[in-house]
């Protein structure tokens, strides 16, 4: 059993193999198993099957010492716990998928400032946006992340830095830029940078603080987000 049994045992169970079709099949049953853990690719779940699988391979070896016969029960017990446990995990991966893709069909499309290229002073600005419009979000993030650092409370810079983390899956590193921006009463990006925020809560699971954003933003009739605002609530 995976190195865990001397030369004498394993000579001894091969033998066992041959005669006794109660523990073939028992064992063809801990191979499938196995096979199954294999295929788990959820780190914390792989760590709670392969426990189950140590268990199980401690449990063979004594009972094949001492009591060969009463090996079944114990064995369909925790097959049985692990099909369970398998079943659950791919309920688990499912749920998860399916809620990401909901999410990510409310998500904002933001396509960007346009690039004028005719003020030197901000060329800066126009290359980033220009990186960000093909889609080259690493590149784009470092030029307005240089710019920001000089001018931590431009609302324009910290939407766009936010809306970038998002798209690069990083929710939580995008919150606190949204927030500047979300707080900010005369920016222009305010209701853009309220609903992506509320995104981003929904996404981390921050039940409480996204329906209070999209709450506020549903009875705002002349927001353009009032109605997806309204349909996100229903699944909250």
């Amino acid at each position: 059993c995976e190195g865990k049994m001397s030369a004498e045992e394993i000579l001894a169970f091969e033998n066992s193999l041959l005669v006794d079709d109660e523990l073939k099949e028992e064992f063809e049953l801990y191979e499938k198993i196995i096979k199954s853990l294999s295929e788990i690719k959820e780190d914390s779940v792989k760590a709670k099957l392969n426990t189950i699988d140590t268990e199980l391979d401690k449990s063979k070896t004594e009972e094949k010492r001492f009591a060969p016969k009463m090996i079944s029960k114990r064995h369909y017990a925790i097959a049985a716990s692990i099909v369970i446990l398998i079943g659950m995990t791919s309920y688990f991966l499912f749920f998860s998928n399916s809620k990401e893709k909901l999410i990510t069909s409310y998500e904002i499309e933001e396509p960007g400032l346009p690039v004028l290229m005719g003020n030197s002073s901000t060329v800066s600005f126009d290359n980033a946006m220009s990186e960000y419009k093909l889609n080259h979000l690493e590149e784009s993030l470092d030029a307005l992340k240089k710019l920001q650092n000089k001018s931590l409370n431009n609302d324009t810079l910290n939407y766009f830095i936010g809306i970038i983390l998002s798209k690069q899956n990083k929710s939580k590193d995008a919150i606190p830029y949204l927030e500047k921006v979300a707080l900010h009463t005369d920016s222009s990006f305010k209701r853009k940078s309220m609903y992506q925020l509320g995104i981003c809560y929904w996404r981390n699971n921050n039940f409480e603080n996204a329906k209070a954003i999209f709450t506020q933003l549903s009875i705002e009739n002349t927001s353009q987000f009032s109605e997806k605002a309204k349909e996100i609530l229903k699944h909250l």
